[in-house]
């Protein structure tokens, strides 16, 4: 049986914040599945990963879709007995934050907690940094 958790971060996260958390999760070794997967298709597509980054931006920030929902709307970081998972909330302007579990996954509400706290200590300092940047 699995059991699920979640909560929710009052913090609205624009595009490119949203790409720069999925970024910033990868390089402290939790790697977006979907995210990484878009990536490896983009490198594909592009027959190089020089322009990866620069196509991920560019339909992060594009306006022209026919369903008007964010490029980026969730991720998933997969472990070997639980997965956590981030959804972003745009009607209320949140982040949503979870864990996947069974009954026999050590330690899971540690486990979202710390995930929950790394996600808000993430966000905060990109706000700061964003705000530094636009006062100079």
């Amino acid at each position: 049986m699995l059991f699920l958790e979640s909560k929710t971060l009052n913090h609205a996260v624009d595009a490119d914040s949203r790409t720069r958390l999925l970024q910033e999760l990868q390089e402290r070794d939790m790697v977006p599945l979907i995210r990484s997967h878009r990536l490896r298709c983009f490198e594909d597509v592009l027959l190089s990963s020089d322009r990866v980054a620069e196509m991920e931006k560019s339909l992060a920030a594009s306006k022209d879709s026919t369903i008007e929902e964010p490029f980026v709307v969730g991720d998933l970081f997969c472990f070997p007995d639980y997965i956590l998972f981030l959804v972003f909330e745009d009607e209320d302007a949140s982040v949503r934050a979870g864990i996947v579990f069974e009954a026999s996954t050590p330690e899971p509400f540690r486990k979202l907690d710390a995930f929950c706290q790394d996600v808000r200590s993430m966000l905060v300092l990109n706000d700061e940094q964003n705000a530094g940047s636009f006062s100079e």
